[in-house]
């Protein structure tokens, strides 16, 4: 009897060793696949942000690039509109009926019925077409049949070395043709943002 009850003993001791041994691989297998879940998330979480911190600078490379090229371009067309050389010219003459004219100038000034146009600081001016002047800029014709002619840009001309002088027709244009080695002076450059405003009132 003495020896089955330690036998029994030794099963009980046996089967609770078994236990603890079981519950200590579970709970080790379950730390494994803790640890590694969350070393998963953060290696993830990782990339994410480097992916995102890429992407906005390449954004922001990309914007300074295109501002970049913007600022030159306008630059550039600057140049171009404000470049005159004061000193000889070919002068020629149109009409509000030339071909192609509607009699509005590239201004918006209807020159149906004149050729004039009123300006707030030179008073009465002849108008004119020119291609490298901004619009509502001044200049002196001098000596154009012995007298000198002040003249507003209104129009774009045919060329950079050309003003075109508004008259009353095509017919009144022909018949004065062309004058060579016409000298201009610059009295004004632009100003269109005061003059602009005015013709439209």
């Amino acid at each position: 009897m003495r020896k089955i009850s330690n036998l029994i003993k030794i099963n009980k001791l046996i089967a609770v060793i078994v236990i603890i041994v079981l519950t200590i691989l579970l709970l080790i297998a379950g730390l494994k696949f803790i640890i590694g879940y969350s070393k998963s998330d953060i290696v993830s979480d990782l990339e994410v942000t480097t992916t995102s911190i890429k992407v906005e600078t390449t954004n922001i490379t990309t914007t300074f690039k295109t501002t970049k090229k913007t600022t030159k371009k306008v630059i550039k067309t600057t140049k171009q509109i404000t470049t005159m050389k004061e000193g000889t010219y070919k002068l020629t003459h149109y009409g509000y009926d030339c071909k192609g004219c509607g009699g509005n100038t590239a201004s918006g000034y209807n020159v149906r019925n004149t050729i004039y146009y009123n300006d707030s600081t030179y008073g009465r001016l002849r108008i004119v077409a020119m291609k490298n002047l901004p619009l509502y800029s001044v200049i002196k014709i001098k000596n154009y049949d012995g007298i000198d002619i002040i003249a507003i840009v209104l129009d774009r001309g045919v060329g950079s070395g050309v003003i075109d002088l508004l008259v009353q027709n095509e017919s009144t244009a022909s018949k004065l043709g062309i004058r060579k080695n016409i000298e201009i002076e610059l009295l004004r450059s632009g100003r269109w943002w005061i003059e602009k405003k005015k013709s439209n009132t």
